[in-house]
């Protein structure tokens, strides 16, 4: 789990996300840069992402749906019982056409990001929760990949 402080949240409009990935360093760098664009932006493991989902109240989740062990829909479906309206921005190095991918996009809420994971395509993904959820923050636009 990452250990980040709380960036920005409550009356300046910090989205509460959370990077789900099986590996770590993955993880950790995008909620890094994520909270250095002002995100409350924490980070776990596909094992652990539903008991975190349960510490802090999210916003949304970025998860990779290519996952060893268990996959990234999963994780979804998981964290959807608990919150059926979750936003989610699954990511993978796999191809749109696997199978993977589209039962994940099949579920409500969903948008879709190719890895590498360019940060400007990512911001915008999150853009759209941001106006979802009535924030009034427009997020900064800066090309980057992870």
């Amino acid at each position: 789990m990452g250990t980040g402080s709380a960036v920005r949240h409550g009356a300046s409009g910090g989205l509460r996300l959370l990077v789900v990935d099986a590996d770590p360093l993955q993880a950790s760098a995008l909620a890094m840069l994520l909270q250095e664009e002002g995100f409350d932006a924490k980070w776990a493991s596909p094992w652990h992402a539903v008991a975190e989902s349960v510490r802090y109240s999210l916003d949304a989740i970025i998860l990779d749906v290519d996952m060893p062990g268990l996959n990234g829909t999963d994780v979804l479906t998981r964290l959807r019982e608990r919150d059926p309206q979750l936003p989610a921005v699954v990511t993978s190095g796999l191809p749109r056409e696997d199978q993977r991918i589209m039962a994940a996009m099949a579920l409500p809420a969903v948008s879709y990001l190719c890895k590498p994971i360019n940060l400007r395509r990512l911001l915008g993904c999150l853009d759209g929760v941001v106006e979802s959820l009535g924030h009034s923050r427009r997020l900064a636009r800066r090309p980057t990949n992870i």
